[in-house]
């Protein structure tokens, strides 16, 4: 009784190394929703690979034992190799050692042609197919042509002509009369690798999305998230400021696209904190939390922001695709976080953002104007600006209107003087100042408990 078995002989065009072969191979497999398993137990398919040891050998042969109970397997999952590896897949079925039958499919999976040699006649009837030159021939080497092929064709030992066409293809002699699990010896490298259908993954939602991804970046970095309904990473520094980063579903114009915008915000520790479980354009202190958008805007009327090379905000993800949702939130923190961290990087210390809010209107700077004990300093520099104001109206707003000078100058001068009226009853020294700061203490104590309590739900 003659030997009957199958093998699949995989075109390795780049030449990979058995690692580098095996890595494509297993990674491509997790694309197509199965993984590797450590355990043969466990494996749901197992593929048995040999790497012949041949340097001229351009074929990795692939086999299975589960192959024994009949050839519609083994036809499908070659299919499916050439399909997914992008390459040319040989299928060979030797029937009693009399008869081998060669499926070859193409890159996209499809059996492209046929033929067998050996006694084939009784397996196959009168009608045997020969090889189409069109396909075969390019698969050659340099020193045989298609009339070899022809002539191995005709012969009547199988397992022989099958021999006869690997050294034709460079592939291996021995190997292409692979058997999974006989009893035969090979000069090669056997490996057998097991796979398992992945577990469906929990699908993630965006505020999911951004928690695991901003948690894994800003963590390190000192920030915390907030125990709330809607995700807020906070970090407190210099135990004055508190600095956020929150993240908004933005509106699309497109029905295939969604698209996210991150939020930051800076205030006082001394301050009352924001609603967390309310969504930033939802919370009563708007002035504490802005679209990064906005923040970049004003940024851009003051500083270089030119070379943070930001072109979008909206970012667009998937929501139905976890993995392209990861990406999404990564590539925001690449593109966006070095702007961010710029801002939040000079606004450390209370006299830092004294200094940022001479330029950049920020919601809390009377309250740091009063904390820094920075008052005269700061009329000072509202005296000088008043100056320039009303300079500016009279040498192009009003050049040839008195009387409408003399009212916008009045208007202007009367805002700026009940604004230093306002700061000057702060001062340090005064009954107000006393107050403000006994208040400022007790919120930042109930501020501190609070949010210990929030971090630490966590």
């Amino acid at each position: 009784m003659g030997r009957f078995f199958t093998s699949t002989q995989i075109l390795n065009e780049e030449r990979l190394g058995k690692d580098d072969f095996l890595k494509k191979f297993c990674e491509k497999m997790k694309e197509e929703g199965y993984v590797k398993c450590d355990e043969e137990e466990s494996a749901e398919i197992s593929y048995v690979f040999a790497f012949s040891e041949n340097e001229k050998c351009k074929w990795v042969t692939m086999s299975s034992e589960s192959y024994e109970t009949g050839n519609a397997k083994a036809e499908k999952d070659t299919s499916r190799v050439a399909k997914m590896l992008g390459t040319i897949c040989i299928n060979t079925v030797v029937i009693d050692s009399d008869c081998a039958i060669l499926n070859l499919y193409d890159k996209s999976g499809k059996n492209a042609d046929m033929f067998a040699i050996g006694i084939a006649d009784d397996y196959l009837g009168d009608d045997i197919p020969e090889p189409k030159k069109e396909i075969w021939e390019k698969l050659l080497n340099e020193e045989c042509d298609w009339e070899q092929l022809m002539e191995i064709c005709q012969e009547s030992d199988a397992e022989g002509g099958l021999s006869e066409i690997a050294s034709i293809i460079d592939a291996d002699e021995e190997l292409i009369l692979f058997e999974a699990g006989g009893i035969f010896d090979y000069n090669a490298d056997v490996v057998t690798v097991g796979f398992k259908k992945k577990t469906a993954e929990k699908k993630l939602s965006l505020y999911a999305g951004f928690k695991k991804v901003y948690g894994e970046y800003l963590e390190p970095y000192g920030f915390k998230l907030v125990k709330s309904k809607h995700p807020y990473f906070v970090r407190v520094v210099d135990n004055e400021i508190v600095q956020i980063v929150s993240i908004m579903k933005s509106k699309s114009t497109s029905k295939e696209a969604e698209l996210f915008e991150i939020y930051v915000g800076i205030s006082l520790l001394s301050l009352p904190l924001i609603n967390f479980d309310k969504n930033p354009l939802n919370i009563d202190n708007q002035i504490c939390i802005e679209s990064l958008k906005s923040l970049f805007h004003r940024y851009s009327k003051n500083y270089d922001a030119q070379k943070f090379s930001i072109s979008a905000f909206s970012i667009p993800y998937e929501s139905n695709d976890n993995h392209r949702l990861i990406n999404s939130l990564k590539l925001s923190i690449e593109k966006l976080m070095p702007f961010i961290f710029e801002v939040f990087g000079v606004n450390t210390t209370l006299d830092n953002l004294y200094k940022w809010g001479l330029k950049m209107s920020i919601g809390c700077f009377n309250d740091v104007v009063i904390l820094t004990q920075k008052v005269d300093d700061y009329l000072k520099l509202e005296d000088e600006k008043l100056k320039k104001e009303i300079s500016f109206l009279e040498e192009v707003v009003y050049v040839n209107d008195i009387e409408m000078l003399e009212i916008a100058s009045k208007d202007i001068t009367m805002c700026y003087e009940k604004e230093k009226r306002w700061f000057k009853g702060f001062k340090n020294g005064s009954d107000a100042y006393e107050k403000y700061v006994e208040k400022s203490y007790e919120t930042k104590n109930k501020n501190l408990n609070y949010l210990t309590e929030m971090f630490s739900a966590y």
